[in-house]
């Protein structure tokens, strides 16, 4: 409570440590109001107060979890890097592996394809039927060769393979060749429509078709003369039932 009005005594109060003053005579009204403003400042202060200590410790709790969530990512870092390298291992290891196997199987293969020739030109010049089995086996070692060196490029992981236009006449006519020996045996009968030229890896495709007819033929019944028919379609969207396109008679006629 001020007893003078004077600037000097007031500044003098608010330098000891008052926030305010009232003078004398008291008026009831005001210090009713003077006290209710101080209260609801001591509130607000204290509101203030609650709302600085949450934020502190959301603040503790986020750069926590900042913490926590950067020292995963580094330890799914480095073991994400172990990984790589260990595969890198493991292709390099592939790679040496498919070298020797491819090699060492090229190898053979020559010997039975240059063989197979000395056997032709020297000792069955005038026998047709031989002549014919020892063409399909040198043809055949050819194919081989070629799918031993196939082999060896697929495994190559580094190496992208890409696709190429195949004719997937050639393809099933390579296949039926290696397995004729099998349709004969079967009493087998093979109708091929003719097939487009698309892109793709021939030696995958090739496979493609070998598993699906060697399987035909290999499941068949033993009383039973197997039919295979091997054609195509144009479907007008890629899926598995989807329709036919207006396209896909042309496209398989001859």
């Amino acid at each position: 409570m001020a007893l003078n009005k004077e600037k000097k005594y007031i500044s003098k109060g608010y330098e000891a440590g008052a926030v305010d003053y009232i003078t004398k005579p008291v008026d009831p009204d005001l210090l009713i109001l003077k006290v209710k403003a101080f209260l609801k400042l001591h509130q607000q202060q204290n509101e203030l107060k609650d709302i600085r200590d949450l934020l502190s410790k959301e603040i503790e709790i986020r750069k926590e979890a900042q913490e926590n969530l950067e020292l995963k990512v580094r330890e799914r870092t480095r073991e994400l890097s172990s990984k790589n390298e260990e595969l890198e291992l493991r292709n390099h290891e592939l790679q040496q592996f498919s070298w020797v196997v491819s090699h060492d199987l090229k190898e053979p293969v020559r010997k039975i394809e240059i063989f197979t020739k000395i056997i032709k030109e020297k000792f069955l010049v005038a026998d047709e039927k031989a002549d014919d089995y020892i063409n399909r086996t040198i043809s055949s070692a050819g194919r081989m060769s070629k799918l031993i060196t196939d082999l060896l490029e697929y495994s190559r992981l580094s190496a992208k393979v890409k696709p190429e236009k195949t004719d997937l006449n050639n393809v099933v006519f390579e296949v039926l060749s290696d397995l004729d020996y099998l349709i004969e045996e079967k009493k087998a009968t093979v109708k091929a429509q003719h097939l487009p030229v698309i892109p793709g890896v021939p030696s995958q495709l090739r496979q493609v078709f070998q598993n699906l007819i060697g399987n035909a033929l290999k499941f068949s019944k033993d009383d039973v003369a197997p039919v295979i028919e091997i054609g195509c379609e144009i479907i007008t969207e890629r899926k598995f039932d989807g329709a036919t396109s207006p396209k896909a008679n042309s496209a398989a006629s001859p």
